[in-house]
């Protein structure tokens, strides 16, 4: 399958995302092989709160959100691929001691820096900061569900009136509610809805990022029913 391209965490990240959002089974082989080499980066330099730092070449060409926005700084760049990664490491599984303590480690640090700053807010940084933290947050909803429902009423503070919201990348955010249970997300994803509807009508195109947003669209009109 190849999803590991150790000359970039972002591809890397991005290929494993792919995979998991088309249900597609990663053999358990690459997976020790991907945890292992992502647990080698957690606490070199350029990490992010001492979790898995990216490689030179995703600063160089910049980094996307699994939905399109970009990434707008270098800090914003380490958060993501350093958080998002914790979360594909719990989705992996893989027991091997170097890539648990890896991962305990870049859990850890992470988890200070947020406390330090934002407490229990379910908030953390900027918007889509908290869209990728949200997401990690799902890998454990019953110890999350409070600090999920917090950053719930924020989201809903910005709304602005037509299904999207304010600072907040609606595609991305649309993901991240459609990974949560719905007695979390349900509202906001309602409120989505006709965003998602207009998206639906549009001429069908075969671009990777189209077809994903369809297919969230369309889940989002799954769990509205």
């Amino acid at each position: 399958m190849n999803l590991l391209n150790t000359k970039s965490l972002a591809a890397t990240v991005e290929n494993l995302n792919d995979a998991l959002f088309n249900d597609i089974i990663i053999p358990k082989t690459e997976k020790i092989s991907i945890a292992k080499w992502i647990a080698s980066r957690q606490g070199a330099p350029r990490s992010y709160a001492n979790m898995f730092a990216p490689m030179s070449i995703d600063f160089t060409w910049g980094v996307n959100l699994f939905t399109g926005e970009k990434i707008l700084s270098a800090a914003g760049v380490s958060y993501y691929l350093g958080q998002d990664c914790c979360r594909l490491l719990i989705k992996m599984d893989v027991k091997d001691n170097k890539v648990q303590t890896a991962l305990a480690d870049a859990v850890k640090g992470i988890t200070e820096r947020i406390n330090f700053y934002d407490g229990k807010k379910g908030f953390y940084c900027c918007c889509r900061c908290s869209t990728v933290y949200w997401h990690y947050l799902a890998t454990d909803i019953d110890k999350n569900a409070d600090l999920l429902k917090a950053g719930m009423k924020i989201l809903k503070s910005c709304r602005i009136g037509d299904g999207k919201w304010r600072r907040f990348p609606y595609w991305h955010t649309l993901f991240i509610l459609t990974e949560l249970p719905p007695q979390i997300s349900g509202e906001e994803i309602k409120y989505a809805l006709p965003a998602s509807q207009r998206m639906l009508t549009l001429t069908y195109r075969f671009d990777k990022l189209y077809v994903r947003r369809r297919k969230i669209a369309q889940k989002a009109m799954q769990l509205c029913e």
